[in-house]
């Protein structure tokens, strides 16, 4: 061991590999994986050669713009807020599913459902089930799609006591803790199915995997980390309760702000004076 990790020998260290990157999670996510439970010397140069010669990888790096920052409140406790979307998926020569992803606000840890078709009903049913598990929120916040304004799901937030807020219509950035984790589900079954893996094992990875400084999404909403194929010690699976979530949070946010900066694409100059052109905000 070296302090709680454990310490891989050499003919074990390829199969190791192959296990932190599961799902293709990108390179950062990676030494964090390994951070938690495994060592050996040079493992990040490792880790970082095979991301780097990884071709799912390499075609599904993020490519994307800056936009305006905003913050909604922080919740104070698990499961008080969670954000709601849905999202259709489809690998190359497969075939297509529509999945209904939910991401708790105080924990990003990600539900994701299949759904055999559209209907409110069917949605409801998948919403029921995860409500029973974590509990009902206080606030669900959705999108605009005929699943959510449809008079059944307004009787549901009425009998299960929760309130539905809306984002504004072709606005999708007022949701933005739900694209986010559509984007994060699409990815890791588009890069689990190319890659022949299995979408709910890498899925389990990625709810143990924190991006940031923040105890992992597992760990913030069942205050114990989950046990996965990539070995830990026993030390590492008992409950631990983390009491100052929301400062960390807080923290985090200040940390985005500085680091923050607009598209540069979007500044013109106009008559001899700096116009800055915003595009509309994203929440987080």
């Amino acid at each position: 061991m070296k302090s709680n990790r454990i310490i891989i020998p050499t003919i074990l260290r390829k199969d190791i590999i192959k296990r932190i990157h599961l799902g293709h999670p990108g390179r950062d996510q990676c030494y964090r994986r390994a951070r938690d439970s495994v060592f050996w010397p040079g493992i990040n140069d490792q880790i970082k050669q095979e991301v780097s010669a990884c071709a799912t990888c390499a075609e599904n790096a993020d490519n994307q713009q800056k936009q305006p920052l905003q913050t909604t409140e922080i919740p104070k406790l698990p499961f008080e807020r969670v954000a709601i979307d849905i999202c259709e998926v489809q690998a190359k020569n497969q075939k297509k599913h529509n999945l209904l992803v939910t991401v708790d606000y105080f924990s990003d840890y990600i539900e994701v459902d299949f759904l055999s078709s559209l209907t409110a009903t069917n949605v409801i049913n998948c919403c029921k089930r995860n409500f029973s598990r974590h509990g009902i929120p206080k606030i669900v916040v959705s999108d605009c799609g005929p699943q959510f304004t449809s008079r059944e799901f307004q009787q549901f937030a009425k009998d299960w006591n929760f309130k539905l807020s809306m984002s504004s219509p072709y606005h999708h950035q007022a949701n933005g803790k739900a694209e986010s984790a559509v984007k994060i589900t699409k990815k890791i079954y588009e890069r689990s199915i190319k890659s022949g893996e299995d979408f709910w094992k890498a899925l389990c990875e990625h709810r143990k995997t924190s991006k940031t400084d923040l105890p992992r999404p597992a760990q913030r909403l069942f205050a114990r980390r989950l046990r996965t194929s990539i070995p830990t010690a026993k030390s590492n699976l008992i409950p631990e309760v983390q009491q100052n979530i929301p400062a960390m949070i807080l923290e985090k946010r200040g940390k985005m702000k500085k680091i923050f900066r607009p598209n540069s694409q979007n500044i013109t100059i106009h008559r001899n004076r700096t116009r800055r052109l915003l595009p509309k905000a994203t929440r987080i």
